[in-house]
């Protein structure tokens, strides 16, 4: 089998030959989805189990469309502790139906329906455990498994739940030692909600003690900052912490997968910018693409004037400055500017919106209950504050603190409509300034001295140290303030031209002055004009206009050894409104009211030191460098920020927030995959082999190619990895595998032979991954951009791949692509199918994909006529053939002798004193001149931007230990010599058309 990754291929469509959709049991209740799992086609005959709102059902659909339907199993329990019901049909005819059902506070049942007489009636039998996962039914020839999860109780909270939350209580300087990432609660620190911690919470007595008045927990300890030890030998710990601690809690994992999963898109694949402004219960939007104006060249001059006066000062008196001056380099600079068209305006009274693609700028007022999640870096670009409640005054009637008990007091009415949640997959920021994408202004409604933020703020996820390594923790999730490192530069001005004696705009002055990008090495006679901006002693800050007043009779025009170096200006676009003089910088910029709470991956700063030693290493050193990818920024700078005062919103103890992310914690409970199995066609089961999971699991799924048994599942504590148990004859003896996976969630895994098949999602893309039992590391086979709703993967009997999506064709007809294997290739068919259903939901209906043993198609659709996050509604089957489909050969497993490797990475071609290239290597004692080589290279998106031929390459190889080494140099250009914006990409090596491994590597810019 040819196994290649392909997003854009040319099909020729195949038009509908599927059936017209024929609803399942109609007039029953709204039925819930179920998914592939639920429904068998045996002989033409779909038999289909599903649940409705407390009832689990059975339906038959005979090939010409008659249906008979049977209770399987009648309950008063709520649906919400129902979970979704297998099915399987024995070769005798025993129908077996597994569901579970979990009620608050008593013990989990798994339930076994058998059905001996065609469906007719089933006899339920119960089993009793703790809390019961998801099960499965599964069929080896005369024998059936059961798979489930069950776990002791879990607390669950969501983020809102908390003042404050955070998985790591370090700053984002971790990489420089416990002195550079040490965050502690001080004195201004008063809480009034729950905190908690995964890790030390540190206090110091500085300005008094910090106040917790509701509940403190931390899965470590207390710290005190002065002596380093645990608090409670040192500290008052009755004065601070008013509600009560704990130490040495199990900790809370963090669950987000519905955050940017549901609600109504904003944005497309090339949206870079989704800007929203609410105004009560409508908000209004503009997307922002930023593209690439082109190239400039800038002459840097050994003198340059930096502002009017002094710049006619020198023509005034006599020095011919321009003249004298000579031209030391060229700055080569691209120029990038963002283009705006007009988003929707939509209401956002009780609604989710998510972005997948591009950032989210936010501001406004808010209506109703309303959810934004963006799977990119989120910018508060101005006050986020509530219809109901006066600006200044607490949602939830908190009024102040009883002068006598000191406890605080509440006041009516309280705010009971309006609530607020915004999360981030990476960082949220308080703006410094940005441009008005209507005016063209610049507009800085948070550097006016209070800034209002109402809601629930969460950015919790954790970057992925495979691919930042130990930078990792500078893309862990914080709340924080953008432009923490101020540093001026010069604006444009109007002086006396000495050509022509009139008045010229001087614009782009920096880079006349000063080397950009940094170089290490300058030719002899330019040294000092390399860009830095160490603050000259006796002035505020580095950069125009504190310039050292000697630097205007310095060289040329005096001797060089008089020379005094410029402090000059911040390092080019760093500054989101760059130039920007010193005099106009907002450092300390006010007041951060936040009435809600804020989860974080670690802790964000809110206020900055300016001559802190891990991000200023040099000081007031001259020249002092920037190392923009160390984050070591030049010099000093004033400090900068926030004063900060929070006060929790009590109503999210009793409300939450539809989508906002949540903790589980997990005590120390027993957590176990349990198989039960049965030699007798499903009358009787007992458990077969228990596999106790140390971490917390999800995503569990069960396979079998009819000899081997596969439970596959994901693991989301620690090193978030991918899971296989396979056993080979019997269900009592379990091999465990571990990989690393290519996505954050597991559809769906099937097992054929030594080979297993995963269904992942990763952010915005769904990939098809082959794992190799032999070699148990990862090989992408397909990669999609589909709606994770409306999506499915499956394997057939003859293994025969398929998988649909939905194409959002208009927002009242379903537009289903089929691709599946045929003559050409591993799902290189397509066949197109479109049903107009009505105004239904994209986002919360669903799609099942099966392929008989005759390469037969059918799909369950289930139609949600509401979107509110939850899939209820009408089910569908259709059924019928894909034209030319086939099962594609397969040609031999290739041994993987090595792991590709990419060094460095990240790698940034624009850093100075960086290489501008990174390198990929592999060896094989397999590798000769005549193989084809390459390393395919695409994005996040899955679209192929670079092809790099390896035996092109020969020249780059060296002997390795008998083995030939080979590499290939990439400078993060796309195929037209584009430079690529930063981000992830996959590093795809191929030998023979033969995928040997793929590697994610990470651009920056």
């Amino acid at each position: 089998m040819r196994y290649v990754l392909a997003l854009l291929m040319l099909f020729s469509v195949l038009f509908a030959q599927i059936s017209t959709p024929v609803e399942v049991a109609p007039g029953l209740d709204d039925k819930i989805y179920t998914g592939q799992r639920s429904y068998k086609i045996i002989n033409d005959n779909v038999y289909i189990t599903y649940r409705s709102l407390n009832n689990i059902y059975f339906t038959k659909i005979t090939a010409n469309n008659q249906q008979t339907t049977t209770l399987v199993y009648n309950s008063n329990i709520d649906h919400s502790y129902y979970l979704k019901p297998s099915i399987e049909v024995m070769d005798n005819g025993n129908i077996i139906i597994v569901f579970s059902n979990q009620i608050e506070e008593e013990p989990g049942f798994l339930y076994r329906a058998l059905s001996t007489d065609g469906g007719e009636t089933f006899e339920v039998e119960s089993y009793q455990f703790d809390t019961v996962g998801t099960p499965y039914v599964v069929k080896r020839t005369s024998s059936v498994d059961i798979c489930f999860e069950t776990h002791g109780e879990l607390a669950t909270k969501p983020l809102s739940e908390f003042n404050h939350f955070s998985l790591i209580e370090k700053t984002e300087n971790e990489d420089g030692g416990i002195n550079s990432s040490l965050a502690v609660f001080r004195g201004q620190d008063s809480f009034l909600g729950p905190v908690h911690s995964n890790d030390d919470i540190w206090i110091q007595n500085v300005g008094g003690w910090p106040t917790f008045y509701d509940m403190v927990t931390t899965s470590n300890r207390i710290m005190d900052v002065a002596t380093g030890q645990p608090a409670v030998n040192f500290a008052p710990m009755d004065q601070i912490f008013l509600g009560g601690y704990e130490e040495n809690v199990e900790p809370y994992s963090v669950f987000y997968d519905a955050s940017i999963s549901n609600g109504i898109e904003l944005g497309d694949p090339n949206t870079d910018i989704v800007y929203v402004e609410m105004d009560g219960g409508m908000f209004s939007s503009f997307y922002g693409e930023i593209i690439e104006v082109g190239v400039q060249n800038f002459d840097v001059y050994s003198w340059y004037p930096h502002n009017a006066e002094t710049a006619n000062a020198a023509v005034n008196a006599g020095n011919n400055w321009f003249e004298d001056a000579d031209i030391v380099h060229e700055n080569e600079v691209t120029i990038y500017d963002t283009i705006w068209t007009a988003g929707p305006n939509l209401p956002l009274d009780d609604q989710n919106f998510r972005i997948p693609n591009g950032e989210l700028w936010i501001k406004g007022e808010v209506s109703g209950n309303t959810f934004f999640g963006c799977a990119d870096t989120v910018y508060i670009v101005g006050d986020i504050t509530y219809e109901g409640t006066l600006v200044g005054t607490a949602p939830d009637g908190f009024s102040g603190f009883d002068p006598v008990t000191g406890e605080p007091q509440y006041d009516e009415p309280v705010n009971e409509n309006d609530y607020f949640g915004l999360f981030s997959e990476k960082r949220i920021y308080i703006k410094y300034k940005h441009k008005d994408p209507i005016s063209g202004e610049i507009v800085d409604d948070n550097c006016d001295g209070n800034v209002y933020l109402y809601g629930a703020y969460s950015a919790p996820v954790l970057a992925d140290s495979l691919v930042y390594g130990e930078m990792a923790c500078h893309y862990d999730g914080i709340f924080s303030f953008e432009y923490q490192h101020p540093h001026g530069s010069t604006p444009n001005f109007t002086a006396l031209s000495p050509y022509t004696l009139e008045d010229t705009v001087y614009t782009f002055v920096d880079l006349h002055r000063y080397v950009f990008p940094i170089i290490d090495n300058l030719p002899p006679g330019i040294e000092g004009f390399n860009l830095h901006g160490g603050a000259p002693l006796g002035y505020g800050s580095c950069g125009f206009p504190y310039e050292d007043p000697a630097y205007i009779n310095s060289y040329p025009n005096n001797d060089p050894e008089n020379y005094v170096y410029p402090y000059g200006t911040d390092y080019p676009w760093y500054n989101p409104v760059w130039p920007e003089s010193s005099e106009d910088i907002s450092y300390e910029r006010g007041i951060l009211h936040i009435f809600g709470s804020i989860s974080q991956a670690r802790r964000g700063f809110i206020h900055r030191s300016g001559s802190d030693p891990y991000n200023h290493p040099q000081g007031y050193v001259s020249p002092s460098p920037w190392e923009m990818d160390l984050y070591h920024y030049d010099g000093s700078h004033p400090s900068t920020g926030y004063g900060k005062d929070y006060l929790y919103d009590r109503r999210f103890k009793d409300k939450a927030i539809t989508n906002f992310p949540f903790a589980v914690q997990s005590p120390e409970i027993t957590r176990e995959i349990i198989v039960m199995h049965s030699d007798d066609s499903g009358v009787s089961f007992e458990e077969s082999y228990t596999e106790i999971v140390e971490e917390t699991i999800d995503d569990v799924w069960m396979d079998t190619d009819g000899e081997k048994l596969l439970i596959a599942y994901y693991s989301e504590v620690g090193e978030e990895v991918f899971h296989f148990l396979v056993s080979d004859e019997n269900s009592q003896e379990f091999t465990h595998y571990v990989s690393y996976n290519l996505g954050n969630a597991l559809k769906n895994a099937y097992i054929v032979g030594d080979t297993i098949f995963a269904n992942v999602i990763d952010y915005n893309t769904e990939a098809i991954v082959k794992y190799d039992l032999n070699d148990i590391y990862p090989d992408i086979i397909q990669v999609y951009q589909p709606s994770f709703h409306l999506a499915d993967f499956t394997i057939n009997e003859n293994d025969v791949f398929g998988y649909v999506q939905d194409n959002f064709v208009g927002s009242i007809n379903l537009n289903l692509d089929y691709y599946y294997d045929n003559e050409d290739g591993l799902l290189m068919g397509l066949q197109n199918w479109q049903h107009n259903f009505g105004e239904f939901s994209h986002i919360d209906s669903k799609v099942s994909l099966q392929l008989d043993d005759n390469e037969n198609v059918y799909s369950t659709l289930l139609i949600d006529r509401e979107q509110n996050n939850y899939s209820e509604g009408e089910l569908y089957l259709i059924s019928g053939e894909l034209e030319g489909i086939v099962k594609t050969p397969q040609t031999e497993t290739v041994p993987i002798t090595q792991q590709l490797t990419i060094y460095p990475n990240p790698f940034n071609p624009a850093a100075a004193g960086r290489s501008p290239f990174t390198t990929i290597t592999f060896s094989s004692p397999e590798v000769s001149q005549n193989k084809d080589i390459e390393v395919v290279i695409y994005n996040v998106k899955g679209q192929k931007v670079k092809v790099l031929r390896l035996n092109e390459h020969y020249p780059n190889n060296t002997e390795v230990a008998g083995e030939k080494k080979y590499s290939a140099v990439w400078n993060g250009t796309d195929k037209n010599s584009s430079a690529l914006s930063s981000g992830v990409y996959l590093f795809q090596l191929s030998i023979d058309n033969k995928i040997r491994r793929v590697k994610k590597g990470l651009l920056l810019k």
